[in-house]
């Protein structure tokens, strides 16, 4: 298989792992595949924390995939999911990844546009780089089943708000 970056891999290896063991060896274990979180002292090379840091400086940002879609869930938000899924672990089917995050993508070039709007700083700052690089991993954003207790409920925008404190 071929991965687009070593955390990709390493994340795909380790999950195979756990179902392993979970399948083979018994183990009393889940697995939570926690989408984009953002908020409050997140790390200045994220992708939200980044973005916001630059257009604050009225700094161009340049964006080598600005059409890559995916699903942002405040860190809040995310923890009281993994909070309901740690309460409710009897009710999780083991050989199942549960998702954390709102299940809407937005685009990463829409996400920037979003923050420039809220910040007040023209769009003309977000540089899109649409190079011929194949993207491997276009698309992806939390997909529920109806017992999924993951779902975060704050739009890319309300949670931008909410973590500049505007909100």
């Amino acid at each position: 298989m071929n991965y687009e970056s070593e955390y990709t891999r390493t994340k795909h290896m380790g999950t195979q792992a756990i179902k392993d063991a979970i399948t083979h060896e018994g183990l009393n274990a889940r697995i939570a595949r926690v989408h984009n979180c953002y908020g409050q002292n997140q790390p200045a090379n994220r992708f939200v924390s980044w973005a916001l840091n630059k257009l604050r400086r009225n700094e161009l940002i340049t964006l080598q995939h600005p059409l890559r879609i995916r699903d942002f869930c405040i860190v809040d938000e995310a923890a009281h999911g993994l909070t309901k899924m740690i309460n409710g672990i009897e009710t999780w089917q083991p050989e199942l990844v549960e998702e954390v995050g709102t299940g809407q993508g937005i685009s990463l070039k829409d996400a920037a546009i979003d923050m420039c709007r809220i910040l007040g700083v023209s769009n003309e700052l977000v540089i899109t780089n649409l190079n011929n690089r194949i993207d491997a991993h276009p698309k992806e954003f939390a997909v529920f089943s109806a017992s999924s207790k993951g779902k975060c409920t704050s739009s890319f925008n309300e949670g931008i708000l909410r973590m500049l404190g505007e909100n």
